[in-house]
């Protein structure tokens, strides 16, 4: 593998970019890189995500290709490197270069001096066992650095044409540019009106995008301009601003709930939920049934998940706590095998998020505590999978920012973050298939305030 320390030259790793860009547009489909929308890169972030597990946002994508203008342009790191040349066809950006050497022109040869120094066959899609590349010959040693040298001024030269000098980019302030939602607490469901407000001209006509925080996709704002959001169940929700892939402020979104309601999603279906409107509790346990599912709308041979959310201001520090819970995870059904449950506590000013998941899938597994967010496929969370298909109890403790968690009273794991979430204002109950609650309590350890809603347990 050759050496990451060893740089080529920029013109060259800028014409592999480009060749790789022009792969992906032939992967991606018929249309034309110049033509894509805020759309296709959102379908080509999720695409690569789906095929190559490295999450790249479409503002980096919209980077990578151009689409975002910046002073220098932007050459992505290694990781991203590899996920764009393995969407192409390729192992990884290293076997991507090394099977499209970039021929270099021969002393004498008008042929290869008139050469495009990206050969049509790539463009055209054509793998690199079609290619019969020619040797280069010692005599063009001599020329090879007047043509890199007449390579980089063109390179610079076309960079200062296609992007623009920082001073023709707009400055952002402090609080020159402030996201406002007009209302923000209802009922569920909820239209939430946002605005976009700036005391800077220079800004009215620039592009911003809203990531609404519910995992519906990205949208396109200016300042001064309304734009309404339609928020489908009762959370608490961080509505993020962005400006050329940087996150410059938030806005809070509250759905209330009357109490406990439950909701069903369908796996990759981010258009729709179906409240299910049947009575929850059976003797204390909270829980529904395939029927009631299937009764809401639900096409129950689908992988399916169950929301559980109460979501009401509860007096009690999300950064000094304790909550206990017992219950049981799906069964083996179609699309369930894994059999989790995500907890969700929000805060004022962010939220906890605990995947509990059998230990053999631990690869999938999330653990978000405030700004401290570790993911199985990175980080070894193997001692938080346990398998609760046949029911278990678990309790996590939160004494100043410190966490522990225990599974059936024995010590599983413990962590910490920095950044306190504030008061709850709800918690969420997710789980893939059917699940059922036995009992739930959070309680303020300062104070020894608590929270068991309709539950006779603790």
């Amino acid at each position: 593998m050759p050496n990451e320390n060893v740089q080529l030259p920029r013109e060259r790793e800028f014409s592999y970019l480009d060749i790789c860009c022009q792969l992906i547009e032939q992967e991606a489909g018929a249309k034309k890189i110049a033509d894509w929308t805020n759309g296709d890169y959102l379908q080509l972030s999720n695409a690569l995500l789906k095929k190559t597990q490295v999450s790249i946002s479409h503002n980096t994508l919209k980077r990578i290709f151009g689409k975002l203008k910046t002073p220098d342009r932007y050459y992505p790191q290694k990781a991203t490197r590899d996920a764009l040349a393995v969407f192409a066809g390729y192992a990884d950006w290293d076997h991507f270069t090394q099977t499209y050497p970039l021929a270099q022109p021969e002393a004498g040869n008008q042929e290869a001096q008139e050469a495009e120094v990206i050969p049509a066959a790539i463009i055209s899609g054509e793998r690199a066992e079609t290619i019969a590349t020619k040797p280069v010959k010692s005599n063009a040693v001599k020329w090879r650095w007047p043509v890199l040298v007449l390579l980089m001024v063109t390179s610079i030269a076309l960079g200062f044409w296609l992007y623009p000098k920082q001073d023709s980019l707009p400055l952002l302030k402090p609080g020159s540019v402030t996201l406002v939602c007009n209302n923000p607490e209802g009922n569920n469901p909820h239209s939430a009106i946002f605005k976009l407000v700036t005391v800077d001209k220079q800004l009215e006509k620039e592009n911003f995008d809203i990531d609404f925080g519910d995992a519906q996709r990205i949208e396109p704002i200016t300042a001064g301009s309304l734009l309404t959001h339609y928020y489908e169940m009762p959370g608490r929700y961080y509505a993020l601003l962005s400006y050329q892939g940087v996150v410059i402020d938030t806005a809070v979104v509250y759905l209330k709930s009357p109490g406990w309601t439950a909701t069903a999603t369908i796996d990759k279906d981010t258009t729709r939920v179906w409240p299910i409107e049947r009575p929850l509790f059976h003797q204390d346990k909270m829980e529904v049934s395939v029927e009631d599912v299937l009764h809401a709308g639900v096409d129950t041979n689908k992988t399916f998940y169950v929301h559980f959310s109460h979501t009401t201001p509860m007096d009690i520090s999300g950064d000094n706590l304790e909550l206990q819970t017992s219950l049981t995870t799906s069964a083996l059904r179609p699309g369930v095998r894994c059999s989790q449950v995500i907890v969700t506590l929000f805060g004022e000013k962010g939220k906890h998020v605990i995947m509990l998941i059998k230990p053999n899938c631990t690869r999938w597994a999330i653990l978000r505590l405030s700004e401290n967010w570790q993911e199985g496929k990175s980080s070894d969370l193997s001692r938080l999978g346990y398998d609760f298909s046949s029911g278990g109890r678990v309790k996590m403790q939160v004494e100043n920012k410190n966490v522990r968690f225990w599974f059936n009273d024995s010590l599983a794991y413990r962590t910490a973050y920095n950044q306190a979430i504030g008061q709850l204002y709800g918690v969420r109950l997710s789980f893939s298939g059917i699940g059922s609650v036995n009992n739930f309590s959070l309680k303020d350890l300062a104070t020894n305030k608590t929270f068991h809603d309709q539950f006779n347990g603790y």
